[in-house]
């Protein structure tokens, strides 16, 4: 984790001492400085790459570097989860499958709970990406 010396040295200013070495003053020289790359994407609502915005988004992800993707909800479509191409995507997408971490939000509960009110149900977004449960840096709260 990032102390908040860290975090003002990322935003571009400088500090008497040794706590930041240079000033960061684009995107480039920001991801030259920085020790990894991870993603955070929501609300492509089923999509996967066969739309072309999220051919835009994994493609990105890709080609930075991104350690990992979080998830932040959104993910489904919130009519059915049995037409939804982005579990299909998540489930044989090497990179996704091994690499995403998704948050649960309304749109999960409504694609696999019948409700965005049915709170908690979209768990089984879960059940998409590889040994989710298993993974050592994962703690899981059941609902």
């Amino acid at each position: 984790m990032m102390n908040k010396a860290g975090w003002l040295c990322a935003a571009g200013l400088l500090f008497a001492g040794n706590l930041c070495a240079a000033v960061i003053s684009n995107i480039s020289e920001l991801d030259d400085a920085s020790v990894f790359h991870f993603s955070i994407m929501s609300d492509n609502k089923g999509n996967a790459t066969e739309n072309s915005h999220m051919q835009k988004c994994d493609s990105w992800i890709k080609s930075s570097g991104s350690a990992f993707v979080i998830g932040v909800g959104d993910h489904t479509v919130t009519t059915s989860s049995t037409s939804d191409p982005f579990l299909s995507f998540i489930k044989n997408d090497s990179f996704w499958k091994t690499k995403f971490y998704p948050g649960i939000a309304d749109g999960e509960n409504q694609s696999f709970g019948g409700s965005q009110a049915n709170w908690g149900s979209g768990y089984k977004l879960f059940n998409y990406v590889d040994n989710f449960y298993g993974r050592s840096n994962v703690q899981f709260r059941p609902p």
